[in-house]
């Protein structure tokens, strides 16, 4: 047995330890409001209401697609554990499909780290398994770049027009999933584009080629468009639908003004992203390989550039390409720094670290002491990281939540055909009185052109009489007259979470 198999045998055994410990991180952290939102929104769907017609909706629909068996298929809290499931076991299929491509451009062992380095990267690791639309997008377009690359390969050039129709098939799904995704097919997109003429040029490949490939990208994006198209227009009011999708979310990313969070907050000590708190291995090791990463990001860029090889540059510029446009984006164009928006970096951050272990093995493995130093090297690496894990998982494994007292009391005491105005969006079951759901909105209002009605009138006009404004007492963030109104007219109950109309406390 040699050394890439020995290492390889314990670098897998590591990934599934990892991986068995995320699960379990999975089923028992607290919710984020943006999970609950998307199961709320998906439930509601489920139930008849729309989005974009019946409630305000900024991102694409895609994810409550997705959701649509799990909330009809499971009742009360069972919803929200096989929410974070589905989305655990995607992420498993992503680190699969990174490791293929990865193989596909390297053709070397080395691919075995990249579900270690992926399930392990702290920031943004939490994120991941998050019922939230990143990754979800984020892993169609790494299926669809998986297309476009291999199709750049000229030994079966039959096959490249089956290859680019399922490409743009996955662009269009992503899209569909997240708007976010629109600068990553893009560049995909040049990329492709780059190849072609590069081939044409080069005579690889005739006009009658380059004419069926962008024919098959178009009908595979074409096809899936469509239907998107059909379904948006059978909601009726298509401007509300294109301000929904295309406006509002620039409106509603005012709120990252004004309520701003420094680009590099996340990258400093904080115990909900790195576990354990203050300066520690897991917190230096992330930033290590972020760093690294970047460096060897822009070498092969640079590489790309000046030596330019017919076969491979346009499939590493590609990959340099997205990965640096969206290290840009997140540092100097997007006015939310939320932790989720470096999913699209931390995707080619874990590809340039194992990037960087296979520039160092393909130096080590040409003498048998450097195999033998580079399996030293390989293992005290793995040790390191087992390491950094337990400084940063172990006290995660504590986290637990609380969502699921919260749901059993409305269960319990409010009848499901009863209009809930529910700020903390935990009452999946229970229809809303008001167009906004699971948005601050009286942060919100201010700032879109939609011309609303205010929380009292939709309150007095659907006979309102559960407020539920969570932990966080949510509705200090409306206006002055509907605080007032709330005031007046409904009575705390338990810990202040829940609001109900006076008229039912005095029955």
């Amino acid at each position: 047995m040699g050394v890439p198999f020995l290492i390889s045998l314990f670098t897998i055994i590591t990934s599934v330890y990892f991986w068995v410990l995320r699960y379990h991180l999975a089923v028992t952290r607290y919710f984020d409001h943006d999970e609950l939102a998307y199961l709320y929104w998906a439930r509601h769907m489920a139930d008849g209401s729309m989005p974009y017609r019946d409630f305000l909706l900024y991102p694409a629909p895609g994810l409550l697609w997705l959701l649509q068996p799990i909330v009809t298929q499971f009742n009360g809290f069972a919803t929200f554990l096989a929410g974070r499931a589905l989305l655990f076991w995607i992420f498993v299929c992503f680190a699969f499909v990174v490791t293929f491509l990865f193989y596909r451009m390297r053709k070397t062992w080395i691919c075995v780290f990249i579900p270690l380095i992926l399930v392990f990267l702290p920031l943004p690791s939490d994120k991941f398994l998050e019922i939230r639309p990143d990754m979800l997008a984020m892993f169609v377009v790494v299926v669809g770049m998986l297309g476009v690359i291999s199709s750049m390969e000229l030994q079966r050039p039959r096959t490249r027009p089956w290859k680019l129709a399922a490409a743009g098939v996955c662009f269009a799904v992503s899209l569909f999933i997240s708007q976010k995704m629109l600068v990553l097919v893009g560049i995909t997109g040049i990329g492709f584009l780059g190849w072609q003429m590069t081939s044409r040029r080069l005579k690889m490949i005739t006009r009658k080629d380059t004419w069926k490939d962008i024919v098959a990208v178009v009908v595979g994006f074409g096809v899936v468009a469509a239907c998107i198209g059909a379904w948006f227009l059978s909601l009726g009011n298509f401007p509300l639908i294109w301000y929904s999708l295309v406006k509002l979310p620039f409106e509603a990313n005012v709120l990252g003004t004004i309520f701003s969070i420094p680009p590099d907050f996340f990258f400093r000590t904080n115990d909900v992203v790195y576990g354990t708190g203050g300066y520690h291995l897991g917190y230096w090791i992330n930033l290590v390989f972020w760093v690294v990463a970047i460096l060897i990001g822009v070498y092969r860029f640079v590489i790309s550039l000046v030596c330019f090889d017919k076969k491979t540059s346009w499939q590493e510029l590609i990959i340099a390409g997205n990965f640096l446009v969206s290290l840009y984006l997140f540092f100097y164009v997007m006015p939310m720094k939320h932790a989720q928006y470096l999913i699209p970096s931390a995707i080619f951050v874990v590809w340039y670290i194992v990037d960087g272990l296979f520039l160092i093995w393909e130096q080590m493995r040409t003498s048998r002491i450097g195999r033998l130093f580079g399996g030293i090297g390989f293992v005290v690496f793995l040790f390191v990281l087992l390491s950094a894990n337990r400084l940063v998982s172990d006290p995660k494994m504590q986290w637990g939540y609380t969502e699921r007292e919260e749901l059993d009391m409305f269960l319990r005491t409010i009848p499901k055909t009863t209009y809930v105005l529910d700020l903390a969006c935990v009452s999946l079951y229970y229809p809303s009185p008001y167009y906004i759901t699971c948005m601050p909105i009286g942060q919100v209002t201010p700032l879109i052109s939609l011309t609303l009605p205010s929380v009292e009138e939709r309150l007095q006009a659907t006979d309102t009489k559960y407020i539920y404004q969570g932990k966080q007492y949510r509705t200090q963030e409306l206006s002055s007259n509907d605080q007032r109104y709330i005031r007046e007219h409904f009575t705390p109950v338990g810990d202040g979470a829940m609001l109900v109309r006076n008229d039912v406390m005095e029955r």
